[in-house]
């Protein structure tokens, strides 16, 4: 470590930048930025790094877009998907039919000779013995008298018994239910020194390239009204939003799976190299040669075309604007969230 400390520009000491920090400590100690298990943190795992550089997984991320990090998947957790994701979540088991936790697992005997299934507390004698309560005659030997088919489940609250059981999750942070299927999931990330981040640290001066701009659906919409003005074309932008049903948590599964499929089917109604751009739960599509009344015009057979096969329906909003018109409404509402 003292080499490599030796090794560094001296620059890297008189610097406030967190993303020159970083790639330094990284540096110094021949590490990745790894996560590491914390039974006590809420996300289960935690980056030691973040004592020394705050937000060092933030910063990673932001080097990683200039080539100075190479991230690679380390681990993933399920996690509650309506507080933040926290993952100290506890498996419990359901009655299928009232939801009691109150449910116990038994093994069903199978009476080879008269044919008789049942829970192995109907056969259970209190010396411990099996005596079929069908046709009464002891069981002793298993494979010739009887079998064990399967397993079923008992509810002691309801006396509902059946083969099947309802997984839900209880998260310990915020006290939800979760079934199984709107489970969220956490991925975790290791960080590694590219070669150009090595050479940087041990430069003269070092200085960093300049993050990539990020516009998101702004700098679409401007890139595309350049385009038309360009080509001299008409053209025009159908917003969508999506809005979950009410008790759908909007970082669950389910709710994934649909705007996923709702992400294809979108695709599937345009021409092939119709820009989309998305920052769930909203999609952009940008149209061209199509004024904005055709595309009103069409809407009724565009929804009907994407929302007739979603199973869990959300709410849809659909508007169609022109460029003009998207990026006046998106000034006024960055006007209206300015701090006065």
């Amino acid at each position: 470590m003292i080499a490599r400390i030796r090794q560094l520009s001296p620059a890297i000491f008189q610097a406030a930048d967190p993303r020159l920090l970083l790639l330094a400590r990284l540096f110094v100690r021949d590490s990745d930025l790894l996560p590491s298990i914390d039974p006590a943190a809420k996300d289960a795992f935690v980056y030691r790094d973040e004592a020394a550089v705050d937000g060092a997984v933030t910063t990673a991320e932001d080097l990683v877009g200039v080539g100075l990090l190479e991230r690679r998947f380390f681990d993933a957790v399920a996690a509650c998907p309506h507080c933040a994701c926290s993952a100290r979540l506890v498996v419990r088991e359901l009655c299928a039919s009232c939801g009691s936790p109150h449910v116990t697992e038994q093994a069903v005997l199978h009476h080879l000779s008269c044919a008789y299934q049942g829970p192995e507390s109907d056969f259970r004698q209190e010396t411990g013995g099996l005596i079929c309560p069908k046709c009464r005659q002891a069981l002793t030997f298993f494979s010739l008298d009887y079998d064990r088919p399967g397993s079923l489940y008992i509810c002691h609250a309801c006396g509902h018994s059946s083969g099947d059981i309802r997984i839900e999750l209880l998260c310990l942070n915020c006290g939800a239910s979760i079934a199984a299927g709107d489970m969220s999931r956490r991925d975790f990330y290791r960080y590694s020194l590219t070669d150009a981040a090595r050479a940087l640290v041990i430069s003269p001066a070092p200085k960093l390239p300049p993050s990539s701009p990020d516009e998101g659906m702004i700098g679409a919409v401007r890139a595309f009204a350049d385009r038309l003005s360009s080509r001299g074309a008409v053209g025009c932008i159908l917003k969508v939003r999506l809005h979950e049903p009410p008790g759908t948590p909007p970082a669950g599964r389910s709710w994934q799976q649909t705007w996923s499929f709702f992400r294809s089917l979108l695709r599937e109604c345009f021409v092939q190299d119709t820009e989309i751009v998305e920052e769930l739960p909203v999609f952009l599509v940008m149209i061209e040669s199509d004024a904005k009344r055709d595309v009103e015009r069409a809407l009724p057979e565009i929804s009907s075309r994407l929302e007739r096969h979603l199973s869990l329906a959300p709410s849809v909003e659909y508007a169609v604007l022109t460029c003009a018109e998207f990026l006046a409404l998106a000034a006024a509402n960055s006007n209206a969230q300015a701090p006065r």
